[in-house]
């Protein structure tokens, strides 16, 4: 396969026409054109704005006898595949992931909501009020709290994927719009994506802030119970903010179904790393928490584990480069 047929071939992947994959490398519709009938090559700076659009690499455009990344991209047309969607089932998809969205987020609040819960009965069975068998009954009833709580959330879990199924793949595939329906959801999107941005960062400034009273509690070297008092509380603000900010990301990124294909191409290296990353930082920081009773500097992990959150993606890609 030559240039002139890659181009073609990455081009009708994303469904974009001559005339817009032009516009993308601010070049005529001729000129693409004359590219696909190997009537004339892209100058050095087109090939690479073409590598960076079409997620390639310049040798795999530039060579003809690159076997592995030609199997590659053959294997990447067959899944992503085309896929018309009228205007009404763009709707409906929506719809079904807005509900969706808002179920998964009340679920991972209710997991959060239920640490808290066990942490605060801890706190009051370190009451010097309370006795033995009593702190006994009130940490059963916090383990109780926990697990009825992270029952529910997994039974939204479970229910809420059943809303979605019907869209099984549409990551795989290359979503056609009509013009208008196009035009109006990359408004929306654009509209949503802005807000949610608004609405992030004031839930990341109050999670940040919601560690203030513990650690102001940790310095005035307040009661344990006073301190892990204020540890639940913080957890039940971090519960609600993080409702938010998964809801929103949720929402975010069903955008990338429908009009984002390039972010189709997202590599294996990545999803595998975010997949474990927020799990490991929960159990690192209620492993030190608990074993410690540190509550007043095991804050630290968070805002540190969202620094390396965003490193992430950067890390991946040159990760997959390399391979």
């Amino acid at each position: 396969m030559n240039l002139a047929d890659k181009i073609m071939c990455l081009r009708k992947q994303h469904s974009w026409s001559q005339e817009e994959l032009a516009n993308k490398l601010s070049v005529s519709r001729q000129s693409v054109s004359k590219w696909e009938g190997n009537q004339a090559t892209p100058e050095m700076d087109k090939i690479v704005m073409l590598s960076d659009i079409f997620n390639v690499s310049t040798d795999f455009l530039l060579k003809d006898d690159l076997s592995n990344e030609q199997e590659n991209i053959n294997v990447t047309t067959k899944q992503l595949e085309t896929i018309n969607m009228r205007s009404s089932e763009v709707d409906r998809y929506f719809k079904d992931y807005k509900e969706f969205a808002h179920k998964i987020s009340i679920g991972v609040m209710l997991c959060i909501l239920g640490v808290a819960g066990l942490i605060f009965s801890s706190a009051v069975s370190e009451m010097q009020s309370v006795t033995e068998s009593s702190s006994n009954t009130i940490m059963g009833f916090g383990l109780i709290c926990l697990l009825g709580l992270v029952a529910i959330a997994v039974y939204i879990f479970i229910k809420s994927t059943q809303l979605i199924d019907q869209y099984e793949g549409l990551d795989k595939q290359i979503v056609s719009l009509d013009q208008a329906t196009k035009v109006r959801v990359k408004r929306q999107m654009i509209t949503y994506r802005k807000d949610f941005k608004g609405s992030l960062a004031a839930s990341v400034v109050i999670i940040i802030l919601a560690v203030v009273p513990l650690i102001l509690s940790g310095i005035m070297e307040l009661d344990s119970a006073v301190i892990i008092s204020f540890a639940s509380l913080m957890l039940v603000i971090i519960a609600f903010s993080v409702r938010k900010i998964v809801n929103g990301s949720i929402i975010s990124d069903s955008y990338n179904a429908i009009i984002d294909n390039k972010s189709k191409r997202k590599n294996k290296v990545e999803d595998k790393i975010e997949s474990v990353y927020w799990p490991i930082v929960v159990a690192i920081y209620l492993g030190w928490s608990f074993l410690t009773y540190d509550w007043h500097i095991t804050w630290i992990i968070w805002p540190i584990a969202g620094v390396l959150s965003e490193i992430i993606p950067v890390v991946a890609q040159s990760l997959h480069k390399r391979g």
